[in-house]
């Protein structure tokens, strides 16, 4: 999982370097199911493992597993330096995609971007990133904090010059 983890972010990374940002849609979040951007993990959080340089995973033991009649296998939340900066649910079957789908659009609008099972919402301070893979029948719905990922990417290439 920890694997899967990484490249998932990896790629996340990517998506800011290559569209950019400045985008807006409606209800734009600025944290995740209470809490902020920047925030500092809560003390019912349990500690899963070290992602990325400077990332940690956690999960919440009394987490709801999903949003609406959707279910995720796995939620979690991740930090860079201590700060909030995405939260990551997993899901498996095409039929949590569709009801997934249907909750962002109802909730944040169009999408900005929109892919082959892949839908992209950018705001001015968060991200909201939904893929379904068909192969693999599985997916993610990411929330993550544009301020602190643009902070990363710079950490990271500064730290490789």
């Amino acid at each position: 999982m920890k694997k899967n983890l990484s490249i998932l972010l990896s790629a996340s990374i990517l998506i800011f370097l290559i569209t950019g940002i400045g985008f807006a849609f409606q209800n734009e979040p600025d944290g995740f199911r209470g809490l902020k951007w920047g925030d500092a993990p809560t003390e019912d959080m349990v500690f899963v493992g070290k992602l990325n340089v400077g990332e940690v995973f956690y999960t919440k033991i009394e987490d709801k597993k999903g949003i609406g009649t959707a279910k995720f296998h796995a939620l979690g939340y991740v930090f860079y330096n201590k700060r909030f900066i995405q939260a990551m649910g997993f899901f498996k079957d095409k039929n949590n995609y569709n009801i997934l789908e249907i909750i962002c659009r109802e909730k944040f609008g169009e999408p900005t971007k929109e892919g082959y099972y892949d839908l992209t919402w950018y705001g001015s301070k968060t991200i909201i990133w939904l893929r379904y893979n068909t192969t693999k029948d599985e997916g993610s719905l990411d929330f993550g904090s544009i301020k602190i990922k643009k902070e990363q990417i710079e950490d990271i290439i500064n730290k490789k010059s």
